[in-house]
């Protein structure tokens, strides 16, 4: 990222530009690593049909370094493709032409993260397109560097519609915060539904806003209105076990989640059903365990209206057991020896510490184990396709499976029930999350840097038919 320049107006040069291609001059590279593609448009569509190159910006270039995925956007024939460095370029979907691009952070500064050099404002990938506005965040969190910028950009012109900084809140000197959370918020990708946008437990409107919303408990839940996050980051791919996906109007706080509904290590939801893969479905104390090998990952269907509650809070219901395991040990008695101390699902749980957390009131619509660690996930019209590599532990080698060594699998099941239809081999695993539909065929992003387009016999609209799916192109 060296020598990149961040300046509204700098015209950065785009040498050798053809049409269909998205490509950005050497002494301007920023590498967009394990990059999705979404939908295509005019040129680029043809070009994927035939197999062939289009719209890709560097996938899998470690010469620069990976600085995140990123999910490039499609609004009005031209492509807003956000970058872990401080600024933002929107380039003509057809021939790769800079229309405008700016400097988002406050100044030019780079800091170490992750064994490479960012910026201490990324702006990352994923843009959020409403009404011809293009939403976009500078800054990691509301604590450093004075906080997170966000813009409203009219994506026409590129002139800034809406602005804001988010800060703090910084408490007063000797003020003690709440040990379980904190009402600041590090910096995600932008969501919106029913009029809001959110980034993770922030609410603000179109004009970016904050609309306050009271904390709930002391644990920081927070009704903030309906949508979906990450209580770690929806870029997050780590999959630790005490952070989780959800998609609701509550903001869970510090609570574990393991036995809600509509939350898992990745989520796709509809008009009517959440969908989820849940890894964690067991607990010992304080921890969601999983053990590979041996039954699999969990892949359910909820209904939308399914809300998680935490039991023993006014309103509460008596709640529905649903997992392998519901209840879970403290421990012993005395700490060495005695009788296990078991804790009930229906154990207060409101404002209780590390308690058995949110849990159902009515059972999922269908639930499945799957012997594949889903690491991408998408829904057509009454399919839902999902991939990554196989669950096997090899004594002789482990970690084979986790780092991608044995391949991965994609599978088609019926959104209906859950029942699986057919299943094929992947060369390698999906990047978390690198998977979309669109006109009749699947995109997947590889950890191997390569982008494959899948294509069933029989294609209808959106509904690829997964019975056969053959791989049409192994390399765009």
């Amino acid at each position: 990222l060296a020598g990149a320049s961040h300046r509204f107006g700098h015209q950065a040069g785009v040498a050798g530009v053809q049409p269909g291609d998205m490509v950005l001059d050497p002494s301007e590279v920023v590498g967009v690593g394990d990059c999705p593609v979404l939908d295509d448009l005019g040129h680029a569509r043809r070009q994927f049909a035939r197999g062939q190159r289009a719209q890709r910006v560097n996938v899998g270039d470690h010469r620069v370094g990976l600085v995140e995925r990123a999910d490039h956007v499609l609004a009005e024939r031209m492509i807003d493709a956000g970058l872990a460095a401080h600024r933002r370029i929107d380039l003509r979907q057809q021939r790769g032409r800079h229309l405008h691009h700016g400097h988002a952070a406050p100044q030019d500064r780079r800091v170490g993260a992750f064994d490479r050099l960012e910026s201490a404002w990324p702006v990352h990938g994923s843009i959020l397109v409403l009404d011809n506005v293009a939403y976009c965040a500078a800054g990691r969190s509301t604590y450093l560097d004075g906080g997170i910028a966000l813009y409203g950009l009219d994506i026409p012109s590129g002139r800034i519609r809406y602005r804001t900084r988010l800060a703090g809140p910084h408490r007063a000197t000797g003020e003690r915060n709440l040990g379980f959370f904190s009402p600041g918020a590090n910096s995600d990708i932008l969501t919106a539904e029913g009029g809001y946008i959110y980034m993770r437990q922030l609410k603000l409107t179109p004009e970016l806003q904050e609309v306050p919303v009271p904390v709930l408990s002391n644990k920081g839940a927070q009704d903030v209105g309906m949508h979906i996050f990450s209580t770690a980051s929806m870029l997050d791919d780590s999959w630790y076990n005490r952070t989780y996906w959800m998609y609701s109007r509550r903001w869970p706080g510090f609570q574990l989640g393991n036995q809600a509904p509509k939350s898992g290590q990745l989520l796709v939801v509809d008009d009517e059903r959440t969908y989820a893969v849940r890894a964690f479905y067991r607990r010992n104390v304080h921890s969601p365990m999983f053990f590979p090998g041996k039954e699999g990952y969990l892949l359910f269907a909820d209904k939308n209206t399914t809300e998680p509650q935490v039991y023993g809070e006014a309103g509460s219901s008596e709640p529905v057991a649903w997992l392998p395991q519901s209840e879970y040990s403290r421990g012993k008695k005395d700490g060495k020896s005695g009788d296990e101390r078991w804790i009930p699902l229906d154990q207060q749980a409101y404002e209780y510490d590390k308690g058995v957390g949110y849990t159902r009131t009515e059972a999922p619509v269908w639930k499945t184990f799957l012997p594949i660690r889903i690491k991408a996930m998408v829904k057509t019209r009454d399919t839902l396709f999902v991939a990554g590599p196989p669950d096997v532990l090899d004594s002789a080698d482990p970690y084979a499976a986790f780092e991608g060594r044995r391949g991965a699998y994609l599978s088609a099941l019926s959104a209906t029930d859950g029942r699986e239809m057919t299943r094929i081999e992947l060369s390698s695993p999906p990047v978390f999350d690198g998977m979309i539909a669109a006109h009749g065929r699947l995109f997947v992003s590889l950890r191997d840097g390569r982008i494959v387009c899948l294509q069933g016999s029989k294609t209808t609209g959106m509904d690829i038919n997964p019975e056969p799916l053959s791989e049409v192109a192994r390399a765009l």
